[in-house]
């Protein structure tokens, strides 16, 4: 393994701090400055490292290790391909959705090719959250659309109207009830109450 894979390897996360979530300014967010990929990544990390520690305390069989390394790696292929929203691939249907897996795809060949035998690794983590199969992927994706969430939340404390970003919370409920998680289920349904309270609470004036 060569320091000079690493090395490129770490160049494309560094990428990420610099390529703007595009979903928000697709649904009519005004702000400053937009998140990044690499900050919804650490809060996806960050996630994944609360919610699965307390998931081991419970007993269930979890490598929160591996959890966190996918959490970590989740999003890198968007420094080859951009952040490409949920939105536009719901508007661009199967042909879309087809075209968005075989980029990321893609993507995820020239990271092997970048990073040599150091990216052998991420791309056995970055498959396994394809598939969606171990607890640790479906951990990874429900901390995932949860960081969105927050993220939401957030953007509605600051004056973002509740009403643009409602389909955020609409269209997450039925992946996160099929993550069959209780904790992230849980988690889900309090952020969706407080984005509930706002959303009414605007409606009245």
């Amino acid at each position: 393994m060569k320091a000079e894979h690493l090395l490129e390897l770490a160049r494309l996360a560094e990428i990420l701090k610099q390529v703007p979530r595009t979903g928000w300014s697709i649904s009519g967010v005004v702000a400053q400055r937009q998140e990044s990929v690499a900050e919804h990544s650490f809060g996806t990390v960050f996630l994944c490292s609360i919610l699965g520690s307390h998931i081991l305390s419970q007993g269930v069989d979890l490598d929160l290790a591996k959890a966190t390394a996918i959490a970590a790696i989740h999003d890198l292929t968007e420094s080859l391909t951009s952040d490409i929203p949920k939105t536009a691939v719901l508007l661009g249907g199967e042909d879309m959705q087809k075209g968005r897996i075989a980029a990321e795809d893609s993507a995820m060949l020239r990271i092997r090719e970048i990073g040599g035998e150091a990216a052998e690794g991420i791309a056995t983590l970055w498959s396994e959250l394809q598939k969606r199969q171990s607890i640790e992927a479906r951990l990874v994706r429900g901390c995932d659309i949860l960081d969105m969430l927050l993220h939401a939340i957030a953007l509605e404390e600051s004056g973002v109207d509740p009403l643009i970003l409602d389909h955020f919370f609409r269209s997450s409920e039925h992946e996160i009830k099929g993550l069959d998680l209780a904790l992230v289920h849980e988690f889900y349904v309090i952020l969706e109450a407080e984005h509930r309270r706002k959303l009414n609470s605007t409606s009245q004036r």
